[in-house]
């Protein structure tokens, strides 16, 4: 590896406990590829600010930027610390739980930004901000993409692209309301 860049640091307080929010968080315009399915709900909504990190190497047969993960905090309402967003893509809530997610859909919204994205949520934990999330969409999002450059030269050489997002999580509804950032 010949270049890392310097590692985002956790800053702010530590805050704690689960919170509700509507779709009053939601972005107009989302594309239909990224809806949560019809029976979940909107549970939380954190703001991340951090790094898509890449490496420049050989993929099929070609050199390129290849994504490594996240690293990003996650703010709540009050732009207070609520977590982490890290290599998995694994979200790490101050209270301990996390929450896994699998990439099951995105959507190319602006072409200055990494796209869209709808993970399907694993937790193994039994209580905690994470424990009954379902869904996880990757909305609002800036900058992270990489850079140009990536060849021989370069090989091994890795960067942080700096980038923002909205992430709305979501759980199976446990009521008739159903609130969700959804396109048609």
């Amino acid at each position: 590896m010949k270049t890392l860049l310097p590692t985002l640091a956790l800053v702010g307080s530590l805050a704690t406990g689960c919170h509700s929010i509507d779709a009053s968080v939601c972005p107009p315009k989302v594309p239909a590829a990224v809806n949560p399915p019809a029976d979940e709900t909107i549970k939380s909504s954190y703001e991340a600010t951090g790094n898509q990190i890449y490496v420049c190497a050989v993929s099929n047969g070609t050199w390129a930027w290849n994504l490594v993960g996240p690293q990003a905090n996650l703010y709540d309402e009050k732009h207070k610390l609520a977590g982490t967003h890290s290599v998995g893509p694994t979200f790490q809530s101050n209270d301990g739980s996390s929450v896994t997610g699998t990439k099951t859909a995105t959507a190319n919204v602006d072409g200055s930004a990494i796209p869209w994205m709808l993970l399907k949520g694993s937790s193994k934990v039994e209580d905690g901000e994470y424990h009954d999330v379902t869904s996880i969409q990757r909305v609002k999002t800036t900058g992270g993409l990489p850079p140009g450059g990536c060849d021989a030269e370069h090989g091994g050489a890795i960067v942080q692209a700096p980038y923002t997002a909205q992430y709305v999580f979501y759980k199976t509804k446990s009521g008739d309301k159903v609130e969700q950032c959804k396109g048609q």
